[in-house]
């Protein structure tokens, strides 16, 4: 994958594009640790999206918002996380968000943040209130669900519990944890849900696990216009030793819809190619020592599979 050439195809996966489902319904809002990516999306899949299409041949779409401190982004309204919530709303129908968020990375079991995990807990929870408050005010009709990730049994297991306002816990799934060490790719996507999965997907065919989920309405586009939380996130991944950085930009994106119109799709594929050059650039200029390889999530004339092209 990562000696590549640039317009080569990498692989195609079927487009999944609503079809009866009139958008995606969920908002998944996730950290995007390595460490705990993979738990969180575990129970994203086994809790909240239940099998629908016939045979249940698909699970139930969810749009994918992954960086840190999310909740507190919200909180504080930033235009990043705000434009992302109602593009999510507005545009792909949602009506259920859901907040996840798990401990901090600690060192030897200590934090530089916290007196006992106790504290981190009660931090975090309040955090999230807050944040399901701030968007209950901004959006009065969605239903928001907090969702807690520990580490417990002498680190062997992850439990994920749902919390009410009240405070009330109601355990939805405990599974075996993995402490992976280290980790060297971000993935840098679009929270669309027509594109996400699958974007995740194709790296993880090449790649394996564990790597880092960076996913903003726009992709690389929040970057690129400056958004401080999209900057911090790429900041964070690399201060955890990600030195790869796949960005994957798509076709139909709606996050350009508002400032841009494409007479074609070559001219959109080259629109996106352009900002992947933008990025590059950017990232260089600041981090010497990383990679950045563009795969363009183009669709085929049809429209019924996702073409993945090195750019």
């Amino acid at each position: 994958m990562w000696d590549y050439r640039k317009r080569d195809i990498i692989t195609t996966k079927k487009f999944f594009h609503g079809g009866n489902h009139d958008g995606c319904g969920q908002l998944a809002i996730l950290s995007s640790a390595y460490k705990h990516f993979p738990f969180m999306m575990t129970c994203m899949k086994n809790s909240y999206c239940g099998l629908v299409g016939p045979n249940h041949a698909y699970r139930k779409p969810y749009d994918l918002l992954s960086a840190n401190a999310f909740p507190q982004k919200i909180v504080k309204r930033s235009r990043t996380a705000v434009r992302a919530l109602k593009l999510a709303i507005n545009v792909h129908g949602v009506q259920r968000i859901l907040l996840f968020q798990g401990p901090d990375f600690h060192e030897n079991n200590a934090s530089s943040r916290f007196r006992t995990r106790w504290d981190e807990e009660v931090f975090h929870k309040q955090n999230l209130m807050e944040a399901s408050r701030t968007i209950n005010i901004l959006h009065p009709d969605v239903e928001v669900v907090i969702v807690y990730f520990r580490i417990i049994n002498e680190g062997r297991d992850a439990q994920f519990v749902e919390i009410s306002m009240d405070g009330d816990e109601t355990v939805r799934l405990v599974t075996p944890y993995v402490n992976f060490e280290s980790c060297q790719v971000a993935i840098i996507l679009c929270m669309d849900y027509r594109f996400a999965k699958q974007g995740i997907d194709c790296v993880r065919e090449f790649v394996g696990s564990p790597f880092e989920i960076i996913s903003f309405a726009g992709a690389i586009g929040s970057f690129i216009e400056g958004s401080d939380h999209a900057r911090k996130a790429v900041a964070v991944a690399y201060k955890r030793g990600c030195r790869k950085f796949v960005a994957q930009p798509h076709q139909d994106c709606g996050y350009f819809k508002s400032s841009m119109s494409f007479t074609n799709p070559e001219e959109e594929q080259m629109f996106h190619e352009g900002q992947v050059e933008e990025f590059r650039s950017m990232m260089l200029s600041e981090y010497a020592d990383v990679e950045v390889i563009g795969i363009y999530n183009g669709l085929t004339e049809d429209l019924s599979r996702i073409r993945y092209m090195a750019c």
